[in-house]
């Protein structure tokens, strides 16, 4: 019986790290989406590609980064129903 109490512990403190990035996804988030908003003011009435380019670029690593918060809470929640299951 301890060592699935163990496991447990174990996966708790697995899902607490993990839990931990959370804020720090979220920080580079807002970051990314503050850096967007700053460069379409400055770049307002371009003709130019690259600054279309770069706005969208910045779109996909945002849009990465949610895909990154939805798998940290889906391997939190895989891991806590492992650990009730034992």
């Amino acid at each position: 019986m301890s060592n699935i109490q163990a496991v447990r512990e174990s996966i708790a403190q697995a899902n607490q790290v993990a839990q931990e990035s959370v804020p720090a996804l979220q920080q580079a988030k807002s970051s990314l989406e503050n850096a967007q908003s700053v460069l379409q003011q400055a770049t307002e009435g371009s003709q130019q590609s690259d600054a279309e380019q770069s706005y969208a670029l910045l779109a996909q690593a945002i849009s990465q980064i949610e895909e990154a918060q939805q798998t940290v809470a889906a391997a939190i929640s895989t891991a806590d129903g492992y650990a009730t299951r034992l």
